[in-house]
């Protein structure tokens, strides 16, 4: 496997941890009382957006060249970052 594709199951691997988390968080938003729950129903959806949009550059790796993939990894990492902070801070929120 070269370095593209082991960098492609490594995200899909980080997708299906954030899919777990999220599904918590939905779980304690259900909990909450009604304006907490939908504060965090709003940041899951904007978590859900973050993810779209990094699914959206994954399928540009697919097809793109050598040179071409490692700038948009350089993207995606620092996509991923920014989803990362996102929803710790929505765990925190949650607690």
């Amino acid at each position: 496997m070269d370095e593209k594709e082991a960098y492609i199951q490594e995200l899909h691997a980080k997708f299906d941890t954030l899919k777990a988390k999220i599904d918590k968080l939905n779980a304690k938003a259900d909990e909450a009382g009604t304006e907490k729950q939908i504060e965090i129903k709003r940041s899951i959806q904007d978590l859900h957006e973050k993810r779209r949009t990094i699914e959206k550059t994954v399928a540009d790796i697919r097809a793109a060249g050598e040179k071409a993939w490692q700038d948009l990894k350089s993207d995606i990492d620092s996509a991923w970052d920014s989803l990362e902070d996102a929803l710790n801070g929505v765990e925190s929120r949650c607690k």
